[in-house]
């Protein structure tokens, strides 16, 4: 399959949602609890460790929100060959992402590149995004991604636009589609960590710029240092946060998206289970206080 790729050095010609989870799990707690729970006690009291119990098990296997994270429903139809609706003249995406509790902010501005634009705003509303990862980071360059967590998602929307004119300047912080030549455009891009005017006249044309997170954007987890090509996009595509994960752990990602317009939010279901990440936590901390309690009542009585 055809590699979507930004440029690997300067000047060169083109060849190609919320809260995040503790790292470490309470595991010695789960082992406390599981003994507390062997132990005689009245009913209600081990009830109240039982549940206790059974809720910092969750909290153990909810370790990694990349692991945890699901990419919600994907219900927006792909038009092709016909083109993509027509997307605001203006209108924000938010990611959040394993890199910072601090959001990512993309403003999109129609009038810059309208045919990148509208199938942009058309894969937010599908939650292709949600779960990607950053499978390449070249330093002082650009930060690339746009491969979806699941392999069906990929394929979806795995057809060409045609290219926009270059109306503005690859310039430190503007986002601009990845390509494989011209009128290969899909759903890679790639942001600009770095004044890349070189790239104008090669035919990237920017849609948008981080108005929001750039700081954040700078530490996202370079994961194959050696090299500027990033992990295998063949790969990916093929296999998806399956394959991506186990062969780098811990690779940052884009954990939910969330859209807007000016004056106008807008709200789209999602199943995803990072979303619902600020609850697991609440119950993380309650159930660890429980425990502590009441291993601190065993060990008094005995």
């Amino acid at each position: 399959m055809r590699k979507r790729i930004a440029p690997y050095a300067k000047g060169t010609t083109v060849v190609h949602s919320p809260t995040r989870l503790p790292k470490t799990a309470p595991v010695a707690w789960c082992s406390v609890c599981n003994r507390v729970a062997m132990l005689p006690t009245p009913r209600v009291t081990a009830l109240v460790v039982w549940i206790a119990c059974y809720h910092c098990r969750v909290s153990c296997w909810a370790q990694d929100p990349r692991r945890e994270c699901r990419a919600g429903a994907h219900t927006v139809e792909n038009r092709f060959p016909d083109s993509d609706p027509s997307a605001p003249d203006a209108f924000t995406v938010t990611f959040t992402s394993t890199v910072s509790d601090e959001p990512i902010v993309l403003e999109v501005i129609r009038a810059w590149s309208p045919i990148g634009a509208d199938r942009f705003y058309q894969l937010v509303l599908d939650n292709f995004y949600n779960c990607a990862a950053f499978f390449r980071v070249v330093p002082d360059f650009v930060v690339q991604f746009g491969i979806a967590a699941e392999p069906n998602e990929t394929s979806h929307w795995d057809t060409t636009i045609p290219d926009d004119p270059t109306l503005q300047s690859n310039l430190r912080s503007y986002v601009s589609y990845a390509t494989a030549g011209p009128g290969t455009r899909t759903s890679q891009m790639f942001i600009n960590l770095d004044d890349n005017a070189g790239l104008d006249e090669q035919g990237f044309s920017p849609f948008g710029r981080i108005v929001q997170g750039m700081d954040v954007v700078s530490r996202i987890t370079n994961p194959t240092p050696g090299s500027t090509d990033g992990a295998s996009q063949d790969d990916y595509e093929i296999g998806g946060n399956q394959w991506i994960l186990e062969e780098y752990p811990d690779i940052d990602m884009i954990l939910t998206t969330s859209l807007a317009v000016p004056e106008t939010p807008i709200n789209r279901p999602t199943d995803s289970t990072v979303q619902k990440g600020g609850h697991l936590r609440v119950i993380w901390v309650i159930c660890c206080a429980l425990e502590a309690m009441f291993a601190y009542i065993v060990l008094r009585r005995t």
